[in-house]
């Protein structure tokens, strides 16, 4: 995630399972690692994965760690972290609860997320909406039904629209800053992945087995397009309304420059696909806003 020209942030893991952060200041020529997590071994806890960031500004910033804890807690779980500039470099602390799938803030205070709330072993479990007024000190429920849709993804437009999809083509909508919510349709089945929407109205959508689908008009009415893949598409970028790439399972890389009417796939290198499909970790692709654009 860049917040200028210059400023940007990367997270991840390295090979001894910690988290680790890594900021650039000359427009990504040369990076460093600012903060590590290195969790308690002792709980057999294993940070896998850290693969969502929101950083606001190079004071303080947010991201999702996917952790295992073996048989200590009995699975896998989601945090979201605060990490924040000090004299002696960065720091950081949890912020959230288990089973968060995804979080956006609007500004230092206001900010959304989604929990999972399993109701049994075995099950997928149900979607609640959270919200924070304080900077992600202290949490409170949004919105929360039993048989509620999984959500995988946010879009906060601001302060008062934002946006949620999710398992079985859920959308909800809120135009009142979580104090009520709509469900929308989209008209198809598949799992919802990630969304985008422009403030004009124009947004995209992608999810399982190849699907794309877009909105002129805030998500009152969609359309399908021809993504000409069966893979899960996992996340959507656009530049501006009309050029994007989605990236999704097993390397697929798609870009339109005409506003999805035809999407292409890009080439990715024989070798990189054989790696993608033969790691034991999840095939995921996940992008974000990048300055200068390494796509051009």
């Amino acid at each position: 995630k860049f917040i200028d020209e210059n400023i940007g942030y990367v997270v991840g893991s390295d090979g001894n399972k910690d988290g680790i952060l890594m900021e650039t200041t000359d427009g990504a020529v040369h990076w460093k690692i600012v903060h590590k997590i290195s969790p308690d071994r002792s709980v057999v806890y294993i940070v896998e994965d850290i693969f969502k960031i929101d950083f606001l500004d190079n004071l303080a910033g947010y991201f999702l760690e996917y952790a295992n804890t073996g048989s200590h807690s009995g699975g896998t779980f989601y945090y979201i972290w605060k990490v924040k500039r000090t004299i002696n470099g960065y720091s950081s602390s949890h912020l959230i609860g288990e089973r968060v799938f995804d979080f956006t803030f609007v500004d230092s205070l206001l900010g959304f997320g989604t929990e999972r709330i399993l109701p049994s072993p075995g099950t997928i479990g149900w979607g609640k909406i959270v919200k924070t007024n304080n900077g992600g000190r202290e949490w409170e429920q949004s919105y929360f039904r039993p048989g509620n849709p999984l959500f995988y993804s946010i879009q906060a437009l601001n302060e008062d629209t934002v946006y949620y999809v999710g398992t079985n083509g859920a959308l909800f909508e809120t135009k009142d800053g979580g104090n009520s919510w709509d469900v929308k349709s989209t008209f198809v089945s598949n799992d919802l992945f990630d969304i985008k929407i422009f403030k004009s109205g124009i947004g995209y959508v992608v999810g399982s087995s190849g699907i794309i689908i877009k909105t002129m008009d805030f998500g009152e009415t969609w359309e399908i397009q021809d993504a000409a893949t069966n893979e899960n598409l996992r996340s959507v970028f656009f530049f501006d309304e009309n050029s994007g790439l989605v990236v999704g399972d097993n390397a697929t890389i798609l870009k339109t420059a005409n506003g999805g009417k035809k999407w292409y796939k890009c080439k990715v290198p024989n070798d990189i696909i054989s790696e993608v499909k033969n790691r034991l970790i999840p095939s995921d692709f996940y992008l974000n806003q990048n300055y200068p654009n390494p796509f051009s």
